[in-house]
């Protein structure tokens, strides 16, 4: 256990409840964050694809994020071990997250790609029958004309 570092990971859950577990990390492996982030999703298996933060608690007693190498770093060297205590919490799903449900402009086919216009549709105020997509728009594929949303 010499060349290991011990960790104790809490994780807030239904009804109040804080599931807190024990892990280890070699400790040539334990600078990385994305290993930290590895060891954390396969001991905690509710956070399954979910996004997560981690952090912990300074002398001072605030709590401070890890999101990197350097912050991972910082925290081992001002915790004081043998045990690492680290807050995990799983994001909310924000609604920015989740797929959204885009209109589709039945009929009409972008000049830009021939695809369907799902979305905001660009309607160039020039031409008589001229559609760009969003991605389309974006790429700027029509740039002599203005173009209306």
């Amino acid at each position: 256990m010499e060349n290991k570092l011990q960790f104790k990971g809490s994780l807030p859950g239904r009804n109040g409840l804080i599931e807190v577990k024990r892990f280890m990390l070699d400790k040539d492996e334990s600078t990385k964050f994305s290993n930290l982030k590895r060891k954390i999703t396969n001991t905690f298996t509710r956070i399954n694809n979910k996004k997560f933060d981690i952090n912990w608690i300074d002398n001072e007693g605030d709590s401070i994020g890890i999101e990197s190498d350097e912050e991972l770093l910082i925290a081992l060297t001002e915790m004081s071990g043998p045990i690492f205590k680290l807050n995990i919490t799983i994001r909310a799903t924000k609604d920015e997250d989740k797929p959204k449900l885009s209109a589709i402009h039945r009929g009409v086919v972008c000049d830009g790609c021939d695809g369907p216009v799902i979305g905001f549709r660009y309607i160039c105020q020039s031409c008589p029958d001229f559609d760009l997509c969003s991605k389309c728009e974006v790429k700027g594929l029509h740039p002599q004309h203005r173009m209306t949303r």
